[in-house]
């Protein structure tokens, strides 16, 4: 398997490894108390069609190559009031990490300094477990923050993960998924070890490796001498908090 293309925290959870999975999602500036609300989610990752949307096991849908979603749903009353549980949990939890000092006193650990980035994760490997093993909503794996003008750090919002064989049953009993939509990366090309410099490499412009790369097949992968992944990574989610206070659930 490989291993050096991604930091320690974003590898796969497993019962017997309890490594950190990734995050690559969320983003918009937190402030005071939570309110879950259903909305269209925040944040789209590249390609994302849902017109274009096909069936994908376990009952998720496949909007995109690279994108596997869980089905949307008819919100009920008892999925809002327990979203917003959730989400006002979570930002009495993570409000303190509006200082980022703070976070990484506490093992949160940023994802891939080196790079410019317009959503900065830092992730935490022993929530990470937590939420391998069962759901904590105080404990989210992630914590998202946007860069102010000046170079601040601005918490944004969080995010949680959940097995990849997790079913939409399981998922919605963390965060009902008629307020949110969790998603799956899938069909990525990775350089295999000790190539991590290829991940630079773009074909008219556009990436060629990773989950927003342009190869989504194992032939295609194979023709350049990459590694082929069917999941990267685990099922996530994200929440983002406004300046209003009110938190709006993405995918």
């Amino acid at each position: 398997m490989f291993e050096s293309l991604w930091p320690r925290e974003l590898r796969l959870v497993t019962p017997t490894r309890r490594l950190l999975t990734g995050a690559l999602v969320g983003f918009l500036l937190a402030a005071g108390s939570a309110a879950a609300q259903q909305s269209p989610p925040g944040h789209h990752h590249g390609g994302d069609d849902p017109s274009h949307a096909t069936p994908a096991p376990g009952g998720a849908i496949q909007v995109s190559p690279h994108v596997r979603l869980t089905p949307p749903r008819q919100a009920t009353a008892e999925d809002s009031a327990r979203a917003t549980a959730i989400a006002d949990s979570l930002w009495r939890s993570i409000r303190k990490y509006q200082d980022v000092r703070a976070a990484v006193a506490d093992g949160y650990r940023r994802l891939n300094p080196a790079q410019q980035q317009r959503v900065i994760h830092f992730n935490n490997s022993s929530n990470a477990a937590q939420n391998e093993a069962g759901f904590d909503p105080t404990r989210p794996t992630s914590l998202l923050y946007h860069r102010a003008p000046g170079g601040k750090l601005v918490l944004a919002g969080a995010m949680y993960t959940a097995p990849k064989t997790a079913s939409m049953d399981e998922l919605n009993a963390r965060v009902p998924l008629g307020i949110a939509q969790w998603h799956l990366h899938t069909n990525v090309c990775v350089p295999k070890r000790g190539e991590t410099n290829r991940l630079s490499e773009t074909h008219d412009g556009k990436p060629v490796f990773g989950p927003q790369g342009e190869v989504s097949t194992k032939a295609a992968c194979d023709a350049i001498g990459g590694q082929f992944r069917e999941t990267e990574f685990n099922w996530m989610v994200h929440v983002e908090f406004d300046a209003d206070g009110k938190a709006t659930w993405g995918h």
